[in-house]
């Protein structure tokens, strides 16, 4: 017999520090086939890594939201997994459609997709992306923006125009974006 949900959310949940190509196409992928009765909330945790915060996380976020489901809400986190989680022990009757990005070779990712998927609530569902782009890495991200804005291009989504990749430059090279 078929399981039936009240609802059905797709929620993905990360640092984004900042937000990567790789990170773009894991919410491509998991937010164009929604149903018309399913939501995607995407968490953008907390914490500062070389400069990137929260704020400028979703501020890329928001850029990039053009090019995306627009089901897709952004929503500011201090915990995303543990968020997700939480949602899902508090909404029994929903199905949980947990997304988790995973770049094929990568010991760490390994053990973060082991480590957050053991002991899940019952009505989760892990949709895994697997990548093997290079171009995945927040850390090589970072690194990037701090040469140049043709070396953060190469981490950024193919959809976006000069102007788009301008912003994204200059949110990350901003200290004092206000709030």
């Amino acid at each position: 017999m078929a399981e039936t949900f009240d609802k059905i959310l797709t929620l993905f949940g990360g640092a984004f520090k900042p937000p990567t190509r790789g990170h773009f196409n894991i919410v491509k992928w998991s937010s164009d086939t929604l149903h018309s009765n399913e939501e995607y909330k995407l968490y953008v945790g907390e914490g500062h890594r070389d400069g990137v915060d929260q704020q400028k996380s979703i501020l890329i976020w928001n850029i990039y939201k053009k090019y995306l489901n627009p089901a897709v809400t952004i929503v500011p986190s201090k915990s995303p997994i543990r968020e997700i989680v939480n949602v899902a022990k508090k909404n029994p009757n929903d199905r949980i459609n947990m997304v988790i990005g995973y770049r094929l070779g990568n010991k760490k990712d390994l053990f973060d997709l082991e480590k957050r998927t053991s002991n899940l609530p019952p009505n989760v569902t892990v949709l895994v992306h697997t990548s093997r782009d290079g171009v995945d890495s927040g850390s090589l991200a970072r690194k990037a923006f701090k040469k140049s804005k043709d070396e953060l291009k190469k981490y950024l989504p193919t959809q976006l125009n000069d102007l788009e990749i301008t912003e994204i430059f200059d949110i990350l090279k901003n200290d004092t974006i206000k709030k």
